[in-house]
């Protein structure tokens, strides 16, 4: 659990962040943990593989720990979590058990989830999806250079939204750029931003994913900022740019992948 501080709210939005298959621990992803945190969030980090974890269990195990989570947190000495502004985020097997998160949800006792972003999801199974609530704000992301993920699965998890209107979800197509030094590599591993350093983050993490879910929640929580994460607008496709100006190559966003 990674809560705010300095202040200490008294009640805070929770974003459950599902790591990838052998990207367990959370510094894997500590920049975007620390980022979502500072942005007055807390997050639910769920270390779901044990020894003898199969593919198929991710999901399941996942629940399992997000109910112990929120149990917790409602616990005294903890921030307080705000039922109505919760999202769910996964990445790689994580963003296919994102999805079957967000559609078992409210049957398993969690809130609604407002937000759902599947990045480079992996999908061992799959549930029909159809529990997500229909007024949820969703994004399926893919890497171009991604040689880990078939490119079916993140289609077979977008032919499972039909439910949710066209406007409240988008599909989206990332690519690398090798314009400048180093280069911005669109392979599986890329939404980590590592403690390592700080040039571990870049513009395909900050304005890609990162800017993505920070839009995606603005406009569920608080109506705004939409245009940052749906609708292939300017604002969701702008990927930053390199020092001499020339802009990083923008990804493909489309309701038909």
């Amino acid at each position: 659990l990674f809560e705010p501080t300095d202040p200490v709210p008294v009640q805070a939005p929770v974003v459950v962040f599902i790591h990838g298959w052998s990207y367990t621990p959370p510094q894997e992803y500590g920049y975007w943990i620390a980022h979502l945190v500072l942005r007055g969030n807390i997050v639910i980090y769920p270390e779901y593989r044990g020894r003898f974890t199969t593919l198929s269990q991710v999901s399941g195990n996942v629940m399992e720990t997000v109910k112990d989570a929120f149990r917790e947190l409602l616990r005294p000495g903890h921030v307080a979590p705000d039922p109505t502004r919760f999202a769910i985020v996964g990445h790689s097997i994580g963003g296919a058990a994102a999805v079957n998160v967000a559609d078992l949800a409210v049957s398993e006792g969690l809130p609604p989830p407002r937000v759902v972003l599947a990045v480079a999801p992996y999908v061992a199974n799959l549930g029909d999806l159809s529990g997500i609530p229909d007024d949820a704000l969703v994004v399926v992301t893919e890497g171009h250079d991604d040689e880990t993920v078939d490119p079916d699965d993140p289609r077979l998890i977008w032919s499972r939204l039909g439910h949710i209107p066209l406007d409240s979800r988008d599909f989206i197509h990332y690519f690398s750029d090798d314009y400048g030094s180093p280069g911005i590599v669109t392979d599986h591993g890329f939404p980590r931003g590592m403690w390592k350093s700080p040039q571990t983050v870049n513009a395909l993490e900050f304005y890609g994913v990162w800017k993505i879910l920070d839009g995606l929640m603005n406009a569920a929580f608080y109506g705004r900022d939409r245009e940052y994460a749906l609708g292939n607008t300017p604002e969701q496709r702008w990927m930053g740019q390199w020092s001499d100006g020339t802009p990083v190559i923008e990804p493909i966003v489309t309701d038909d992948p």
